[in-house]
């Protein structure tokens, strides 16, 4: 029998779950079944999670990898392109991919207006993805001078500790029961 979802049970906004896949897992053939049920058994719809694949998997030769992708895709999982910036990008690679989000590596972000270059890269990062179509996220953001240069440049997705550090479910569960955002 299916549960309700999380955010059902709990009067909470549904939230965008990201999860790190590993090439490993990517080289598994029952991963996507396994997926597939475990989203079914939470009650959780495929659009509600985010899977996260390095930019060095994404833009590498793994004909097998970029078939499973497609079908999680086709499924209705979001694919995102984590630490971005620090592998082997392929513009032609990037194109036919068709990841939802970019997320930009934190260590471009950790000198955000003290390095023209760091700055010049994540400005060419944001644009990039926004004419792309795609979210981009930037990663690491520890400071509010951070953000508002982030926010400045249209770039509105971040995670880092100046939002939350890593929590235990059940405490991360419990401020999101306490936000102002609810379920309708």
């Amino acid at each position: 029998m299916q549960r309700a979802p999380v955010h059902e049970r709990s009067g909470i906004a549904s939230v965008t779950i990201a999860v790190n896949v590993s090439p490993i897992q990517l080289g598994r053939k029952e991963f996507i079944d396994e997926l597939i049920a475990t989203t079914r058994r939470y009650g959780l719809s495929p659009d509600r999670l985010e899977l996260e694949i390095t930019e060095t998997v994404a833009m590498e030769e793994h004909q097998h990898a970029n078939n499973m992708l497609s079908i999680l895709k086709s499924e209705g999982f979001t694919i995102a392109i984590d630490d971005f910036g620090t592998g082997y990008s392929s513009l032609t690679k990037l194109r036919s991919f068709e990841a939802a989000t970019l997320k930009i590596d934190p260590s471009f972000i950790a000198d955000l207006g003290e390095s023209s270059q760091s700055d010049m890269i994540v400005e060419m990062i944001i644009q990039l993805g926004e004419r792309m179509n795609m979210r981009v996220l930037a990663e690491g953001v520890e400071t509010e001078q951070q953000a508002e240069w982030l926010r400045s440049r249209k770039c509105i997705l971040a995670q880092g500790y100046l939002y939350a550090r890593p929590e235990p479910f059940e405490q991360f569960l419990a401020r999101l029961q306490n936000s102002s955002v609810k379920t309708v």
